[in-house]
């Protein structure tokens, strides 16, 4: 019997930034016969946004290296039909038309299969609109061009609204490029999608390099013919050359919305696990849909989750059957020589979904390399968890190679690891790139511990805010100079020298005596000498590394 012909599948995806683009190339690669139209109302198609803050630092030396899969890349290489300036204005879904405004003379455009890939669009803050000139985004080619052109003029004060990812990458490229930088974060820390303590690590690092003003909610500014002059805040006026914007995004779905297609409370396009949405023949992907957790549906704003949905729409769109799995959300950073990451729920996020006293975590100090190797440096870990079941919930970190341990995670979350699972599991092992017992070993194995009461554990903050009801034991061999401990007992000596440490431990007042020592390590061993007394101590977590940084004024305050 001979084949039955089929005529080509026409296939149009609206919006060409990013995923978009991944989706147009992957139909290619599975349908060589397919038409695929792509419309960006913009002028810029398929370039790195995450690459943006590495253009303006002057680690990326030309923006073309951010948009090497260009317009003309993509019609060359993949015989993909690109439309510039050309904004979808309507979508009749019952006769699968787009309608359009071009500057090329496309008005209307018949589909087989839609794939909407709308993006997100920046939110303006209070007090500031289009027309001001030396307002920008760190989110395109043309503003990052701009804040570019005037770091390299001689006026160089730049304000940045919002500490999280974005405004910590932008007040990183201004330290590099020599430029001075203000950073305002309405909340009470900087990073608000981290825990205390990884935010407390990198709030010391970046001490003296960039002025942060936290908790500032009311900013004012003047301008004079559209230019930015001058800001005020917390009752003080400072002269400005320029404001970057990062205070956040939102899902731009208009279209969608206009069309008939369900949409979450937040504004995001509501996808199956095929990435299809409530109208037959059409698909959505990238920062505009929510996409499937562990939890729920949830609005994750990641290149590589928006990659994802991408591939899949794609795939489905050309006929396979392929599914999301469960997305975890994570960060990864690097400022100001400093690298950090977080995957799954932070410790805001769990506290949110599940209650505070359900939840608990666990840090501990481990080293890029085993302590007889030179050049070592240490990692910062803490572990999400809930008490009940032990299930884990998020991971964040501090130190090199963050990636690598987050990619470890990521598996841990979605297989719905517990503290037991990761006791024991098997780790590779080099002592040129880690100690034999791994951290995330190490990390379960103490959250098993205080789980089942065998030890007592307690953060540097909850000892630093209530330091009258702890007697502050250092048990190093060698005495501290840099913490206010109340005594110093090596813990060699602790069990000889009890009468005269009790004696202390009586005349302070204190309720408790919290043992200490640089890392946290032979703190834990010393509790256990007093817990065998019959002693009420705790250890102090993550040591006086940990209690020295919650110690600076510029966190406790």
């Amino acid at each position: 019997m001979a084949k039955e012909y089929q005529l080509p599948k026409t296939i149009a995806i609206i919006g060409a930034s990013f995923s978009g683009a991944i989706a147009a190339k992957r139909i290619r690669e599975l349908d060589a016969r397919a038409r695929i139209v792509l419309l960006e109302k913009g002028n810029e198609v398929s370039y790195s946004l995450s690459g943006l803050p590495y253009f303006l630092s002057g680690e990326v030396k030309s923006i073309d290296q951010l948009k090497k899969e260009d317009e003309n890349y993509l019609k060359k290489f993949f015989n993909i039909e690109v439309y510039t300036q050309t904004k979808a204005n309507a979508v009749d879904t019952k006769t699968k038309t787009i309608f359009t405004t071009s500057e090329e003379d496309l008005t209307e455009l018949k589909y087989d299969e839609l794939i909407v890939a709308t993006g997100a669009a920046s939110l303006y803050p209070d007090g500031l609109h289009s027309e001001i000139k030396n307002h920008f985004f760190l989110r395109n080619i043309q503003d990052t061009l701009q804040i570019d052109r005037l770091f390299r003029s001689a006026q160089k004060r730049i304000l940045v609204l919002g500490a999280g990812s974005a405004g910590m990458e932008a007040v990183d490229a201004c330290y590099k490029r020599g430029v001075e930088a203000i950073l305002i974060e309405k909340e009470e820390k900087i990073l608000p999608m981290f825990g205390e303590t990884i935010t407390c690590l990198v709030e010391n690092q970046i001490s003296g390099k960039v002025k942060v003003f936290k908790n500032t909610k009311h900013i004012t500014f003047e301008s004079n013919e559209n230019q930015i002059t001058s800001a005020t805040w917390n009752n003080q006026k400072m002269p400005i050359d320029g404001v970057i914007s990062c205070i956040g995004i939102r899902p731009r779905t208009e279209l969608s919305k206009s069309i008939g297609l369900k949409l979450w409370q937040d504004g995001t396009i509501k996808i199956d696990d095929h990435c299809k949405t409530n109208i037959k023949n059409v698909f959505a992907c990238g920062l505009a849909a929510s996409v499937p957790t562990r939890d729920g549906y949830h609005w994750l704003k990641q290149s590589n989750i928006s990659s994802h949905t991408a591939l899949v729409a794609a795939e489905n769109a050309s006929g396979l059957s392929s599914r999301l799995g469960k997305m975890a959300h994570s960060t990864t950073l690097r400022v100001f020589g400093v690298e950090f990451g977080q995957i799954g729920l932070s410790w805001k996020d769990a506290e949110q979904s599940y209650g505070k006293e359900k939840i608990a975590r666990i840090f501990h100090w481990s080293r890029d390399r085993e302590e007889f190797l030179s050049d070592g440096n240490r990692i910062a870990n803490e572990l999400i968890y809930l008490k009940k079941n032990q299930k884990i919930l998020g991971y964040e970190t501090l130190g090199n190679n963050t990636k690598l341990r987050l990619d470890a995670f990521s598996i841990v979350l979605q297989e719905e690891f517990t503290l037991s699972d990761l006791k024991y599991a098997a780790f590779p092992y080099f002592p040129s790139a880690g100690e034999s017992k791994d951290a995330i070993n190490s990390l379960a194995s103490l959250a098993i511990e205080k789980e089942e009461h065998r030890l007592d554990l307690t953060e540097p903050k909850v000892i630093l805010l209530n330091r009258k009801d702890y007697f502050l034991l250092q048990v190093d061999e060698e005495e501290l100079q840099s913490i206010d401990i109340d005594a110093h007992f090596p813990i060699g000596l602790i069990r000889t020298n009890l009468p005269e440490l009790l004696q202390k431990f009586s005349r302070s007042g204190a309720k408790k005596i919290a043992t200490i020592c640089k890392d946290g390590k032979t703190a834990r061993l010393a509790f256990l000498v007093l817990k065998d007394h019959n002693i009420a101590s705790t250890a102090v977590l993550g040591g006086s590394l940990l209690y020295q940084e919650f110690s600076k004024q510029s966190v406790l305050s």
